[in-house]
């Protein structure tokens, strides 16, 4: 099963991605010479849609997520009176400084298979590559 957890498959476009979930028996069999039975296939097939997933890779954000976001500035009080609230779009600073982090868009989150939990994706690379 560690190889089946080890194994990361991402595409940006949905259409992309391989349908590898039937095919994990005949692999198995070839394999190991025998048919895997019905609990082993449900538990790799648990892993393999945890570990198969659309991610804009620049972004380790799902693809077209990021978004503007819009902050309403409260109108001050001045000489001739309180200006008006407005409502003022505020970009992606993630997009805007092209980096890894800070995006507003939904962050891929991936399955820890040691620690039995769930984590964004970015985290591994975080630690991994951005200092």
């Amino acid at each position: 099963l560690r190889l089946f957890q080890i194994i990361l498959l991402f595409s940006y476009c949905k259409n992309k991605l391989p349908t590898i979930i039937g095919q994990e028996p005949d692999y198995y069999q070839d394999k190991f010479q025998e048919i895997p039975d019905i609990e082993l296939q449900k538990e790799i097939a648990e892993i393999i849609v945890w570990n198969i997933f659309q991610m804009d890779g620049l972004k380790y954000v799902v693809p077209m997520s990021c978004h503007t976001k819009k902050v309403v500035v409260k109108g001050v009080a001045t000489l001739f009176g309180t200006e008006e609230d407005r409502v003022e779009e505020k970009p992606c600073q993630g997009c805007m400084n092209k980096a890894a982090t800070g995006h507003t868009g939904n962050y891929v989150k991936i399955m820890d298979w040691r620690e039995g939990k769930v984590i964004e994706f970015v985290s591994m690379v975080e630690s991994t590559f951005i200092r």
